[in-house]
């Protein structure tokens, strides 16, 4: 089991750090200057990725 964990936290950071920062400072800006101007930002997606969208938007109306 504690190798089974390890090997999930493993996976955890290696998909964390292949995120670019520089590409959520980007996406984070973009989502300030779209509230800024009063416009929308559309989330869509299909199945599981369609909770995702929701909880996003959800997220977007804190």
């Amino acid at each position: 089991m504690q190798q089974w964990i390890q090997n999930y936290m493993a996976a955890q950071h290696r998909a964390l750090d292949s995120i670019p920062v520089d590409g959520i400072a980007r996406l984070i800006e973009t989502v300030r200057e779209a509230w800024r101007q009063d416009r929308q930002i559309f989330a869509i997606g299909n199945g599981g990725n369609a909770a995702n969208a929701s909880h996003f938007a959800t997220d977007l109306g804190r």
